[in-house]
């Protein structure tokens, strides 16, 4: 099993989407910058932040627990795993290899615009 090639997979079976623009990808990325506890895992409240440093928007804690509910299940790949219950819910990456892909991935693409940029 080629583990970099499921990563691969997996991030592009969570963002890929059918209708124009998707928060998926930016939620993914604020789940790499999140900060997280001893075990790796992290809560809504956690990508508050990150995702406004990704998008410059600002975002409920409501609306990031609909993306992330989605990034748990089977038709995302089930990117994230749930960890406990009820009001206790936290998430972590099911690949450990995922928040070091996405993190790249972040940098590829703030690359890319900062090139865009020089272009105009």
């Amino acid at each position: 099993m080629n583990v970099n090639q499921t990563v691969r997979d997996a991030y592009q079976k969570a963002t890929i989407t059918s209708k124009g623009e998707s928060k998926f990808e930016d939620v993914i990325g604020s789940c790499s910058l999140a900060k997280t506890d001893e075990y790796e895992t992290f809560t809504a409240n956690d990508l508050i932040e990150p995702f406004f440093e990704i998008k410059g928007e600002k975002v409920t804690r409501e609306s990031l627990t609909y993306y992330l509910s989605r990034l748990c299940s089977e038709e995302r790949d089930n990117i994230l795993e749930k960890v406990g219950t009820s009001k206790n819910i936290r998430y972590r990456f099911k690949y450990p290899l995922m928040k070091s892909y996405v993190r790249l991935k972040l940098l590829q693409r703030e690359k890319l615009n900062d090139e865009a940029l020089k272009l105009e």
